[in-house]
Formats: structure tokens, C-alpha cells, sequence
């Protein structure tokens, strides 16, 4: 995953594991003097990552039972991006862009085909 620092781009590593890892972005501002007046923007977050989970049932080879294995996550990346803007000292902008990616889930089911004879 990439993210602007005030620089550029960072990189991380992003390893879900059996939990989800704490996403651990920095705030950025930046500053800059228009027509006289200190102009700031800063981005801040409250991003998280959702958990994952996964189940099986059935036995291998799957002949006599279907097996079946899920596995789901609630929400990649899910929380908030706020955009503050600052003039003067004077906040005239406060943009709150809520992401919520959605559930992502997959299921698969399988029989093995009965022995010959």
C-alpha cells in the first residue's frame, strides 16, 4: 500500500496473518504563503483494516459428504480521510471522506466423484 507523506509516496507492507495488522499512516500538513495570507492543508485518517475469517466442513476425500470452505473479510480498509484547510488560521474547509470497501467474501463446495466398481 502507498501513501502520501508530505514528500512523496511511502510504501508498506500490508500481512493480514490471523489478525489484521495495525495500519499506522501519519499525518501530513503542508503550509504555503498565498496573496499575503498562510495557507495549511492538513490530512489526517482513522483507517483500519478488517479482520479475516475462514471455516471448512467436510472430509477429504469429499466422496460420501460435500466439502465446503469460506472465508471472508469484513472490510479491507475501512474509517476516514479528513482534508483541513486553514487560512490564516481560520479553518474554511473540513472535507471527512468516509471509506467502507465492503465485505468481501468467497465460498467454494466440493464431491469427488464416486469410486468406480
Amino acid at each position: 500500500m502507498k501513501y502520501w507523506n508530505g514528500n512523496g509516496y511511502t510504501t508498506t507492507t500490508v500481512n493480514w496473518g490471523a489478525s489484521p495488522p495495525a495500519l499506522s499512516i501519519p499525518a501530513v500538513t503542508t503550509s504555503n504563503v498565498l496573496s499575503g495570507q498562510l495557507v495549511s492543508v492538513s490530512i489526517t485518517n482513522t483507517l483500519s483494516l478488517g479482520a479475516a475469517t475462514t471455516s471448512s466442513s467436510g472430509t477429504a476425500p469429499c466422496r460420501t459428504t460435500e466439502c465446503q470452505a469460506t472465508a471472508q473479510v469484513a472490510s479491507p480498509i475501512q474509517g476516514d480521510i479528513i482534508y483541513t484547510v486553514t487560512i490564516a488560521g481560520t479553518t474554511v474547509a473540513n472535507v471527512d471522506i468516509s471509506v467502507d470497501f465492503g465485505a468481501l467474501s468467497v465460498q467454494t463446495n466440493y464431491k469427488a466423484a464416486p469410486l468406480a466398481g
